[in-house]
């Protein structure tokens, strides 16, 4: 994915998920409207959400808002430090202040299509007023803002080659104040407010078959503009890039060979100070290889080589201050270099009409590995951890399972196992933020009705979380396995969840019906990735409830 879209490919596959238009249709009608509604017992969150698309000819529409509002979660109630002295004991239990947010989303879009050409305009709208409690029990409020804006156009230029565009803006705001909850902050008390604009075109010719080869190539350009209004988190900066990309793939017999590359120039200023900027430059190629054999009727085999690139951000390079959301002061490392990584993987299919099965093993080797140190020093005055970007040589070895057994027509059994193991060569220690084993297990009921409802599934999961040892003062909250309350490392534990969705007929779409407990048990435990294991335990039990409402046709 990282060949087509490059280092932050997530962002590109989020942007590709957007909600489908009814285009070119030849009627005009309103397509359906959705009113969805979701209550969370733990927290008492509330959603209420509105959607509707509609279509004229060959335009069609898009219409979407909605809010989410919170309380503190809760968690199990259990016997709190100093009054449990066992070393590992949170320091707060049962309700958590200072966890309460309250988010509003707004989206839209509007489309056109004929034969050869489809065009989409597309504008999103992200807020979340949210508080993070600290360790000394005050809060840090925030104040989170994302507009998206999208132009996306398709031209089929003749039976074989089709052209695509895409033109996009996106604004990421951010107000922030230690000491002060979200519904206090105005523009008189924060202390951090960051702004970032991210300007991309991406332009690419997708072609069918030419001697059995399909693909896609293209190039990108990527204007960046951070600004920081209040605080020195991290300096303003201005940062674009080129790429030119190419992915092709054959089907030939038994064999499926996908091949792809893409290079990539980056320049980068950073405005340290009056008169003072630090610029850098760096440019890479990176390539994947992939192979599928279907050796036998149900069996497959693949393997993918992978080469990536990662430039340094701003953060890693110049970050200088406090932040709330990982109680720590960060400072950044000029000194940084790029990272390279190698990444293999082989793996099987086994596949029939009941039973699916899959292993994967992937070994990775990452140069110049950037990662997020704690040291052993605090920052004054506010007596944070001090915690240095750094990188070193890393490998990370693991593998995936996953398997589906359909024991009846309506009883199906699903398992995945992830597994991973790291290490930091230079030191030996594992690499930090590094996610514990974990095993999904799963039983589906989806008879054809129950009761009332239509189409019902009824589900009973087990997620069992391994023990996960802290990789030592490199692991940021790493003193909290040193300190008489809270944890670093995390024993392991399983998380009991179920729930049951049904459909009610009603209109030409049906009313469908969801309840879910997460947590059944309320099993006190602390995930290993949790920013509050070191003063506060996971959410204890959630009991939710959504319905979905067509309206209309």
């Amino acid at each position: 994915m990282s060949v087509l879209y490059g280092a932050d490919a997530m962002g590109g596959v989020v942007n590709l998920i957007s909600r489908p238009l009814l285009l070119n249709s030849g009627v005009s009608e309103l397509n359906q409207a959705t009113l969805f509604s979701q209550y969370h017992s733990n927290n008492n969150q509330r959603s209420l959400y509105f959607d509707a698309d509609a279509s004229y000819n060959n335009w069609g529409g898009y219409l979407g808002f909605g809010q989410t509002e919170a309380d503190n979660f809760s968690t199990p109630s259990v016997l709190t430090f100093p009054l449990n002295i066992s070393g590992t004991a949170p320091l707060f239990s049962g309700e958590i202040p200072f966890t309460d947010f309250k988010a509003r989303d707004f989206a839209s879009a509007i489309g056109f299509a004929n034969n050869t050409f489809e065009s989409t305009l597309r504008y999103m709208f992200w807020a979340n007023d949210q508080n993070y409690l600290q360790q000394n029990g005050q809060p840090t409020g925030q104040f989170l803002t994302n507009h998206n804006l999208l132009l996306d156009n398709a031209y089929q230029m003749n039976e074989n080659w089709l052209f695509k565009s895409r033109l996009s803006w996106q604004k990421n705001l951010r107000d922030a104040s230690t000491g002060i909850a979200y519904q206090g902050l105005d523009d008189g008390n924060i202390d951090l407010s960051l702004e970032l604009n991210r300007y991309q075109g991406r332009f690419s010719v997708v072609h069918d078959a030419i001697k059995g080869w399909q693909g896609e190539l293209g190039f990108e350009v990527v204007d960046k503009q951070q600004r920081t209004y209040v605080g020195n988190l991290i300096p303003d900066a201005n940062s674009n890039s080129y790429s030119l990309f190419a992915f092709e793939r054959l089907e030939h017999g038994k064999w499926i060979t996908e091949i792809g590359f893409r290079f990539d120039y980056i320049s980068q200023q950073a405005h340290l100070a009056v008169n003072s900027s630090d610029s850098r430059h760096w440019n890479a190629l990176s390539g994947s290889l992939g192979l599928t054999w279907q050796f036998a009727d149900n069996w497959l085999a693949t393997t993918h080589l992978a080469r990536g690139f990662r430039a340094p951000s701003v953060f890693d390079l110049y970050a200088l201050g406090v932040h709330g959301g990982v109680a720590a002061y960060q400072q950044g490392n000029p000194e940084l270099e790029e990272e390279y990584s190698f990444n293999k993987d082989v793996g099987i299919r086994y596949f029939t009409q009941r039973i699916n099965f899959s292993f994967i093993v992937f070994y990775n080797t990452i140069d110049e590995y950037i990662y997020q140190a704690r040291t052993t020093e605090l920052h004054a005055p506010s007596g944070l951890p001090i915690h240095q970007l750094r990188q070193g040589d890393a490998r990370l070895l693991g593998s995936e399972t996953e398997a589906q057994w359909q024991l009846t027509d309506s009883v199906k059994l699903v398992a995945n196992f992830t597994k991973i193991n790291s290490k930091l060569k230079d030191i030996g220690s594992e690499l930090p933020l590094l996610p514990a084993d974990k095993l999904h297990a799963e039983l589906l009921w989806q008879p054809e009705k129950l009761l009332i409802f239509e189409a019902p599934e009824l589900y009973l999961n087990a997620q069992y979380y391994a023990h996960k040892q802290s990789a030592g003062v490199y692991e940021p909250f790493s003193q909290y396995d040193k300190l008489p309350f809270g944890t670093a490392s995390t024993p392991a534990y399983t998380l009991w969840n179920f729930g049951i969705k049904g459909e009610l007929k009603a209109f030409s779409s049906p009313i469908v019906l969801r309840l879910s407990v997460n947590n059944v048990f309320d099993k006190a435990y602390s995930n290993f990735l949790d920013t509050y294991k070191g003063y506060a335990l996971g959410q204890g039990r959630n009991m939710s409830v959504s319905l979905t409402i067509p309206i209309g046709a």
